[in-house]
């Protein structure tokens, strides 16, 4: 299978598995040593003594479980609260790059980051706790387990990364081709892989990989100890290799193209002229009326939960936003190339466009410094949640540009047009990628992230994008 940037492979999905259990086994522990400490016949003035008597021990610790099972509605009811609590942690150590594939490498750094996502998630446990109170669950139980844990999985990932360094997969390219040469140049990280040679017919003064052999040497190549661990296609191979291209892919041995290897690493479409599959596949692959169902109800919601917040930037604007409206309209081009007004809080001073439209950009002077604070934190964008539930937008997609700006480039880009295949986002792929885009170059860019979350939207592409917007949202790089 194709790798995919969004998409866990086997090792890391155990390892999250493997650190949930970890964390939910310390709360467990942590919450089972309060109730048995809290013995009656074990006082502080009594110390470990009544412990220390060995015959005693099996009563007493029957006894302490027959009290800890009081304090409970049952296990299920225990475990499913503790579960949830190991999965706010993760989701803390995630937001702090701590799950991210280019790993953490030096360890006064990792455990800085390790208690600073401990705290956020014991924070988040402390709210839950004040307001729903689950039963027998105290805050030091908790306190004490996620403390544990920090200092297990700080312990673990310092010895993982000592014994196992992580290294790139060897890649082994078949056939020839600049293109994909300049395109593994372009793509390849430390982390990712590294090309150990070219099979195929040898060109004179060529570039790139080193040329290893021909085609008839791939058979051996593929059993060689130094065997690859991913073949990479620049063209297709002789039919007469079919067999042994066969028995590497049984072996483990991943096979894939040049453009699709780098798509996945990159997260972007390469073609200059994308396949018929943005038509016959990106068009047709829609989530349906349960989708669109659960965006009404999810905006209509947010749009109630957020009337206070809203209100507050209102008066924020009013009050330190110069003069101007609160909420500022605009043309934008959505589905199918429809036009429609987007909405949302104004950020930048009231002439920002006497001129005609401009690109944004780092550092624009037409932005106000109340609307740099609301650009960063997203609050700007509130509004747009009425977008969505008209049914302009969707939370995920590529951000809807100005009339303007997509008959500029859809002049300069011939795909562009395929941007309008789905509903625009309130974010986007594109947006988690880049912060501006500023100019053509960086719209052309910005387009390829945008082909790639149309040719593999997905439920599970658009929850890993909006869980990291909240990472961007909460490290204050929104724009």
């Amino acid at each position: 299978m194709a790798r995919r940037p969004h998409h866990l492979t086997s090792l890391e999905l155990l390892r999250l598995l493997l650190e949930h259990g970890i964390t939910v086994g310390y709360l467990f522990a942590a919450v089972v040593s309060a109730i048995v400490f809290r013995d009656e016949q074990v006082t502080p003035m009594a110390g470990l003594g009544p412990w220390l008597d060995l015959a005693a021990v099996p009563d007493r610790v029957l006894g302490a479980w027959r009290r800890f099972m009081t304090h409970h509605q049952g296990l299920l009811y225990l475990f499913t609260w503790l579960s949830l609590f190991a999965a706010i942690f993760q989701y803390g150590l995630y937001l702090h790059g701590l799950y991210d594939r280019r790993p953490v490498r030096r360890k006064r750094q990792r455990l800085r980051l390790l208690i600073q996502g401990g705290l956020l998630a014991a924070l988040t446990i402390f709210l839950i706790d004040y307001f729903v109170r689950p039963e027998g669950i105290g805050r030091l139980a908790v306190t004490f387990g996620l403390t544990a844990t920090v200092l297990t999985l700080f312990l673990l990932r310092t010895v993982r990364s000592a014994l196992w360094p992580r290294e790139g997969e060897r890649l082994l390219l078949l056939g020839h081709s600049p293109q994909a040469a300049e395109l593994l140049d372009e793509t390849l990280q430390e982390q990712t892989g590294i090309v150990v040679g070219r099979v195929g017919a040898r060109e004179s003064g060529e570039l790139g990989p080193p040329w290893i052999g021909d085609w008839a040497d791939l058979p051996r190549l593929l059993v060689d100890d130094q065997a690859p661990d991913r073949l990479l296609l620049a063209e297709a191979p002789q039919a007469s290799l079919l067999e042994p291209l066969v028995a590497a892919r049984l072996s483990g041995i991943g096979i894939d193209t040049v453009g699709g290897f780098a798509e996945g690493v990159a997260g972007q479409v390469f073609e200059k002229a994308p396949g018929l599959e943005f038509l016959t596949e990106a068009s047709s692959r829609s989530y349906g009326t349960t989708v669109r169902l659960a965006e009404v109800v999810l905006s209509f919601v947010g749009l109630i939960v957020s009337a206070v917040p809203m209100a507050l930037v209102a008066l924020a604007i009013k009050i330190g936003g110069g003069r101007g409206p609160v909420l500022f309209s605009q043309q934008r081009v959505g589905l199918a190339g429809a036009e429609f007004t987007m909405w949302k809080f104004r950020t930048m001073t009231d002439d920002a466009e006497k001129h005609g439209p401009a690109w944004a950009s780092v550092g624009d002077r037409r932005i106000t410094k109340l609307g740099a604070f609301l650009r960063a934190t997203r609050l700007d964008e509130l509004p747009q949640l009425y977008n969505i539930l008209r049914g302009d937008m969707s939370f995920v997609g590529p951000r809807p540009e100005q009339p303007y700006f997509v008959e500029q480039l859809k002049k300069s880009l011939p795909n562009y047009s395929l941007r309008h295949l789905v509903r625009p986002g309130l974010t986007g792929w594109a947006q988690l990628k880049l912060r501006y885009a500023s100019s053509e170059e960086d719209s052309r860019l910005k387009l390829r992230y945008d082909l790639f979350y149309i040719k593999h939207r997905s439920p599970y592409l658009d929850a890993a994008i909006l869980f990291d917007t909240v990472r961007v949202v909460l490290r204050g790089r929104g724009r």
